[in-house]
């Protein structure tokens, strides 16, 4: 079985999701595949820890019904963005799910993340890991938000994982979903298959990109202090008129956010 999970801003009808369903089908003799779906999910909900966690755990009910219905099946995983996310949350927290390989596209798991365990235990047999030189959601939200303390994310789709198990394939040209091309879609279900073959060309990081990354650690951390300091000035200089206008202009910027 082959499941294939979206991330952020997607759906199990994205476009690219459809893609890979049916070029893993051309490909792969005798594959199930199912398309498990959390619903859409934007960057702002994904930036709260508690949305961001209950969304994680979606996999492991996806996982178990899979195995209800495919009771001998063995099972791998294509994912992207919040997708790995919900991969590595679940495998982090349940014990007994059992995979074959993975491919992470544009992932948001932590450098750190114990690959080479997963894989010495014998709970996942090989990880594959691509990323785009220009991912902005993952080199500059993810570090963001790891500024804010919150190191359940990361940048492993975007400076890769310390784990030296993990097949690496960065860097794509574009952004977050620069990976998901048809002729990637099918080195990485090649790579799911077991097949071994050439790889896709590759090319170094854009520098600039890096640089943001790296500040973004700092930015975040300032940029919710200036926040409360402008909420903070408001509420002095024109009492509770000031105070609610400024939450108003705060709540009006968290909500474009959500919706583009």
């Amino acid at each position: 079985v082959l499941m294939i999970v979206h991330g952020i801003r997607a759906s199990s009808i994205d476009n690219w999701v459809k893609r890979a369903e049916e070029r893993a089908r051309a490909l792969w003799p005798g594959v199930v595949t199912a398309r498990p779906t959390y619903g859409y999910l934007s960057a702002v909900r994904f930036a709260l820890p508690n949305v961001r966690r209950r969304y994680g755990r979606f996999f492991r009910d996806f996982y178990t019904e899979v195995l209800a219905r495919h009771r001998n099946a063995r099972i791998s995983v294509l994912c992207h963005s919040n997708g790995t996310y919900a991969l590595g949350h679940s495998l982090a927290e349940f014990n007994a799910i059992r995979l074959e390989r993975v491919a992470l596209a544009g992932s948001v798991l932590p450098t750190q993340y114990d690959w080479t365990g997963l894989i010495n235990s014998g709970r996942v047999k090989a990880v594959r890991n691509d990323g785009g030189d220009s991912d902005v959601p993952v080199a500059l939200l993810c570090n963001g938000l790891r500024g804010l303390l919150m190191k359940d994310v990361g940048t492993g789709g975007f400076d890769g994982f310390l784990s030296t198990s993990v097949t690496d394939v960065r860097y794509h040209k574009g952004g977050h979903g620069s990976m998901l091309s048809d002729a990637n879609l099918d080195s990485m279900i090649a790579f799911l298959m077991g097949r071994s073959d050439p790889l896709p060309k590759t090319r170094p990081v854009r520098p600039v990109i890096r640089m943001a990354s790296r500040l973004m650690t700092y930015l975040a951390p300032l940029l919710i202090i200036g926040a409360l300091a402008a909420i903070v000035a408001s509420t002095f200089a024109w009492g509770l008129i000031g105070l609610a206008g400024a939450i108003l202009v705060l709540l009006v910027v968290l909500v474009l956010l959500d919706i583009f």
